[in-house]
Formats: structure tokens, sequence, C-alpha cells
């Protein structure tokens, strides 16, 4: 995978640097090389996520289970082209959900205490902060959820 990731980025800089506006087929040839490249390398990223889990599941030798996951993945196509989809909705939604009501607590806390409320300024900032040290967390643990979801299922 990291192969064909240098491989993807030495032809970037050298479409970079042999880049010349003037030239549409030079253009067009970078740009369709350039796509194939950037979807060979989700499909293998997406691959080595899914031999993993095969190898997680079965005990499996990394090849072996790769290859089981690429079947796999041949022959129930539309569930592994939809799931992903609604997995990052909901991980979106769960996330929002999460940093909200942590900064309604927050702004319920500071609320309470009128010493605390008499000593802080401006709410919003901290507010500001809770929202996003709570949208870094439940990031984290989404995909961690995420990943447990894809061995489950």
């Amino acid at each position: 995978m990291s192969f064909v990731w240098v491989f993807k980025e030495l032809f970037s800089f050298i479409s970079k640097a042999l880049y010349k506006p003037e030239n549409p087929i030079t253009k067009t040839f970078a740009s369709c090389c350039s796509c194939c490249l950037s979807c060979y390398h989700s499909h293998l990223k997406y691959l080595d996520d899914t031999a993993y889990v095969q190898v997680a599941l079965s005990s499996d030798s990394f090849c072996t289970a790769a290859q089981t996951s690429f079947c796999l993945q041949l022959k129930s196509s539309n569930y592994f082209l939809v799931t992903p989809g609604i997995g990052i909705f909901l991980r979106f939604l769960i996330r929002v959900s999460i940093c909200i009501s942590n900064t309604l607590v927050g702004y319920l806390i500071i609320g309470k205490f009128e010493d605390l409320e008499a000593k802080i300024d401006n709410p919003m900032a901290i507010l500001g902060i809770i929202f996003v040290i709570s949208y870094i967390l439940s990031a984290v643990f989404m995909d961690i959820y995420a990943t447990i979801g894809l061995t489950i299922f």
C-alpha cells in the first residue's frame, strides 16, 4: 500500500514538473492517471482494512484473508457500497450530538454556579473549547466503534 502511495506522489510530482498549460493532451493524460491511481489507492486501502478484519476473524495469513475479503466484496458488492455511506452519516450525527450535549452540560454547569458565572466574562469561548475537545474525543471513539462494527458485521 505504501508503494502505491509513493508511486502516486511521484507521479504527482512529475506531472507538476512537466505541466504546461498550453498542452491539453498532457493535462488530460496526467489527470486520468492521477484519478486511476487515487481510485486504486482507495480500493487497496479498503481491501487492506477488510483483510485485517478477516485475519482477526479467521486467523488466516494476511494474503489468504485478503483474497477472502476480496471475494466477499465481489459477492456482496451492494452491501459494501451502501454500508460505509450510512456509517459515515451515522458517525457524523453521533459526533455532533455528543458535542452539543457536552456543550449544553457545560453551559448548565456554568449557569448553575453563580461564583463561576461571575468569574467568566465570556462563556462562549469556554463552550467553544468544550465543543472542540468533545468533537476530537468523539471522533476517536467513533472511529474505534466503526472498526469494531466492521469486524462484527
